[in-house]
């Protein structure tokens, strides 16, 4: 993580971003949902009265929301954004979480952890991973990202007044994977799947390796419009304000891909 950038718009892009992406990886990946386990747990992350994510493992399906409140089996409790930012990052003697609750939690931790380091595997540059992980994965996590600045980021909030507002849908051709964000909502919404309203602007990806090079910050936008690589159907503007937006967030998690949960005290 560069230093000049925000402590708190990076816990919110581990929380609303980062954890949300085990959504489409356990749901596509055997490995994933080896490690996760076969029984039932659910824990939360929390910044102490910060923000926080809930997951959910049922033993098939794992679900992410940072407004569910339900008892959990075991809290984990960051004292601030850096505190917890230097659990993601395995920062050298980060203090580990504070937890709460019962013995299960030591297990199921070590559930969570093991899920957590499947996606960093899978995330990483130059993984060997297939596209149809790796891309589902990234979509949901630029999508919570772009959540993530506009609640926190400065300078994200100080440009949403003059952008174009509306819904923005982005679609990988050839697989099941779709996302949304709505940014006339403060802070913006998101979503994954195709939007059930029908998008101010399109944005589609011929497949899912050109995908993984636009989250990756390979992708030249312009290039990518004139081979037809991507396809921008409806509001131009729109579409270019979340490009911009993309391309900050970016700057938060590259070149760092690791963002792993050390074993709480």
């Amino acid at each position: 993580m560069n230093s000049t950038w925000h402590e708190p718009t990076l816990a919110a892009i581990h929380l609303w971003a980062v954890v949300p992406a085990l959504e489409p990886l356990l749901a596509n990946d055997p490995a994933a949902r080896e490690v996760a386990g076969p029984s039932p747990w659910a824990l939360r992350l929390r910044i102490a009265g910060g923000p926080s994510a809930t997951v959910r493992w049922d033993g098939k399906r794992m679900q992410v929301n940072s407004e569910d409140l339900a008892p959990v089996d075991a809290v984990l409790t960051f004292l601030t954004p850096s505190h917890l930012n230097g659990m993601f990052l395995r920062t050298p003697g980060a203090i580990p979480p504070f937890t709460l609750r019962g013995l299960f939690r030591l297990e199921m931790t070590r559930r969570f952890q093991a899920v957590m380091d499947r996606l960093e595997s899978v995330l990483k540059p130059g993984s060997p991973a297939e596209d149809t992980l790796r891309a589902p994965a990234m979509l949901r996590l630029a999508a919570g990202g772009l959540r993530a600045l506009s609640a926190y980021d400065q300078e994200v909030r100080s440009e949403m007044a003059r952008m174009p507002r509306g819904l923005a849908e982005f679609v990988v051709e050839g697989i099941n994977c779709a996302a949304w964000i709505d940014n006339s909502t403060d802070p913006w919404t998101v979503g994954t799947g195709r939007s059930k309203a029908s998008p101010d602007v399109r944005i589609t990806f011929r497949d899912s390796e050109i995908a993984i090079a636009a989250f990756d910050n390979r992708l030249d936008p312009n290039a990518a419009l004139g081979l037809c690589q991507v396809r921008v159907d409806g509001c131009l503007p729109l579409a270019e304000a979340l490009n911009h937006t993309l391309e900050r967030m970016q700057g938060y998690l590259l070149p760092s891909q690791s963002h792993a949960i050390p074993q709480p005290i």
